[in-house]
């Protein structure tokens, strides 16, 4: 189970290599997801942002704002 908490506003992008059972980002859900790209509004132009890449296959991977 990998979750991670990032500082309210901050645009990440998430890339799941080698599969993942569950992929929660803030409210976009994917289940039994092969390879996968998820990103929050406005991550492909933000100046700042999270890139995170997890490879290997996951169980639960979740990442939201605190």
């Amino acid at each position: 189970i990998v979750t991670i908490h990032r500082p309210p506003g901050v645009a990440v992008r998430l890339t799941v290599k080698g599969g993942a059972s569950q992929v929660v980002l803030d409210d976009q859900r994917a289940k039994g997801a092969g390879d996968l790209f998820l990103e929050t509004p406005g991550a492909g132009s933000a100046p700042a942002r999270y890139e995170l890449e997890i490879m290997g296959g996951a169980s639960r991977v979740g990442l939201d704002s605190r």
